[in-house]
């Protein structure tokens, strides 16, 4: 890839340091969806079945383990 195609310069006050976020990103949109599939799956065989009100069933009401990052603390009562 092109020097250019890489650079970003939307931020006035660059800082060096934080360039590897953006670059994780696109990286991680370059893995297979297979991998989060078979994460997601093992959160919901681990967590509690959500009860009947809850539409999204991909989220378990308990999650343990490093994925759903959006869950918070990876503990349950």
């Amino acid at each position: 890839v092109a020097r250019e195609a890489r650079e970003r310069f939307h931020h006035p006050d660059f800082d060096a340091r934080g360039t590897q976020g953006w670059k994780s990103i696109e990286a991680e949109g370059t893995l297979p969806e297979s991998g989060w599939r078979k994460e997601q799956q093992w959160a919901l065989d681990m967590g509690l079945p959500g009860s009947e009100s809850i539409v999204d069933k991909s989220i378990p009401t308990f999650a343990r383990g490093e994925l759903p990052h959006f869950a918070g603390i990876n503990t349950f009562l």
